[in-house]
């Protein structure tokens, strides 16, 4: 194995994102991380549809996304995949088409991220309710644009 190659299997067996190689559909590789993110296992994943693990609700938002690909070109979007546990994670999936009509995709776990936005909407509307329904101003600090609002 040339050290080129050695890298690229290192790489792909320990980084912290899933990688996932597709094909029609099918899910041909994982990597280790796929099974810490959902707790599905190689076995129980090689060789499945790929739609097996996303929610119904999720599947058109991704195919609108892919539909148009061709090779070499790279779509990004988010997505949901459901667990082994019968959970959800959140993931921010970028796929990219090769010649041979292979997808690699990068999925990043984003649940964390995903819950926050929700938690300062959800502050923000109360704000608002109470602004509104007291009279008084409340100032509220976002901390990721480090504004007031």
């Amino acid at each position: 194995m040339s050290a080129q190659l050695e890298a690229a299997s290192w790489f792909f067996e320990n980084s912290d994102d899933v990688f996932v190689v597709i094909r029609n559909g099918t899910v041909l590789q994982i990597n280790p991380t796929w099974t810490t993110m959902t707790g599905w296992t190689a076995d129980e994943t090689v060789g499945q549809s790929f739609w097996s693990f996303v929610p119904a609700e999720d599947v058109a938002v991704i195919r609108g996304n892919i539909k148009d690909m061709t090779p070499g070109a790279s779509v990004t979007y988010e997505h949901r995949v459901t667990t082994k546990a019968g959970g959800a994670v959140w993931l921010r999936s970028r796929a990219k088409l090769t010649d041979t009509g292979v997808a690699v995709v990068v999925l990043q776990d984003i649940t964390l991220e995903k819950r926050r936005k929700s938690q300062l909407e959800q502050s923000r509307r109360l704000s608002d309710l109470l602004r509104v329904t007291s009279g008084v101003s409340v100032w509220l600090f976002d901390p990721i644009t480090e504004t007031y609002d």
